[in-house]
């Protein structure tokens, strides 16, 4: 068995030799001056050639149908190469129904924006969800007289 003590050690020439000690240090990090100019690449900067890129649609609520969903307006979008739904149901928030794949990311927005997915929550009205790149959720249905505040009165 070969070991190596460790007083034969010899530091590297690339890096600066630590101190001893974490806090207070004055190592510098190789990747500091790219990281502060933007020249550094992150996992999320980097596009494989032909990549795909693909989003799921998924259950905006607890318990919901879905009513309607405008798959053909979505495949037309350009780059958009495939849009897939499953289910009609979702049984918990977040439940997938179906897909969207596209040749970029921007493709792929614009596909689950054409999807215009409307959905009927159990028990409740018909709720129109816009679901982007971010999954962002706009219910549009007007407040019940219940949650409305006269100005200047506060809610009890």
């Amino acid at each position: 068995m070969n070991t190596t003590n460790a007083a034969d050690l010899k530091p590297l020439k690339n890096r600066p030799m630590n101190a001893g000690c974490s806090m207070n240090d004055d190592a510098v990090r190789l990747d500091g001056v790219a990281k502060i100019t933007g020249k550094a690449k992150y996992g999320r900067d980097v596009y494989p050639a032909n990549g795909l890129f693909i989003a799921f649609v998924r259950c905006p609520f607890g318990s919901a149908t879905l009513e309607s969903s405008d798959a053909e307006a979505a495949k037309k979008v350009p780059g958009v190469v495939e849009v897939e739904i499953s289910k009609k149901s979702g049984t918990y928030h977040g439940a997938t129904i179906g897909h969207v794949v596209a040749e970029s990311p921007q493709a792929l927005g614009r596909g689950l924006a054409a999807l215009k997915c409307k959905w009927k929550r159990k028990g409740d009205h018909l709720a129109t969800v816009r679901i982007g790149p971010c999954q962002s959720m706009n219910v549009c249905s007007p407040p019940s007289a219940a949650t409305r505040s006269a100005p200047g009165r506060s809610m009890r």
